[in-house]
């Protein structure tokens, strides 16, 4: 069964050398219940660039949770969340969990992206997006512009430049 889930997720990396990277993940989302869910990871991850292209593998421990679905009459355990629930919230644990990621650059800001947790054969998570440099944008010069119609916003940015990643 293909589940749709709408939702954000935020990632901090760490880069101490050109290869390695340590990452905290955490996202939110509405799963197919229209309830709140998220997950949390963390661990080591690395990471090979070509160009504009990166791809990272990553290992470490990922906490799944979504608000308690014994609420629907409908609900019946299932083997995935169980019955582990702790005030309305429930949760799995899992210590050992793989995420494999392709990154495409597309300006010095962002990158499209997409990731995969195998978590074969309970669940297979994965992730399409736009990772945006909060860093980098935040730099840029913003203008706001009065047009005839009403106001733009738009910002000044370097061109960009074809460098191989160095980094997530």
């Amino acid at each position: 069964m293909l589940v749709l889930s709408i939702g954000a997720a935020a990632n901090i990396d760490y880069q101490p050398v050109r290869f390695f990277f340590m990452r905290f993940t955490t996202a939110l989302y509405k799963d197919c219940a229209f309830v709140m869910a998220g997950c949390v990871h963390t661990g080591p991850h690395l990471q090979l660039g070509w160009r504009r292209n990166a791809f990272n593998i990553g290992i470490g421990p990922i906490l799944s949770y979504r608000q308690d679905w014994h609420r629907f009459r409908e609900y019946i355990n299932d083997d995935f969340y169980g019955d582990r629930v702790f005030h309305g919230w429930q949760y799995r644990l899992f210590w050992t969990a793989i995420e494999v990621e392709y990154l495409r650059r597309l300006n010095d800001a962002m990158e499209f992206q997409w990731s995969v947790i195998p978590g074969a054969p309970l669940v297979i998570t994965t992730m399409v997006g736009v990772r945006v440099d909060m860093g980098k944008l935040a730099s840029r010069k913003w203008i706001l512009r009065r047009q005839p119609d009403g106001y733009t916003v738009s910002f000044y940015h370097r061109p960009f430049r074809s460098t191989p990643m160095m980094g997530p």
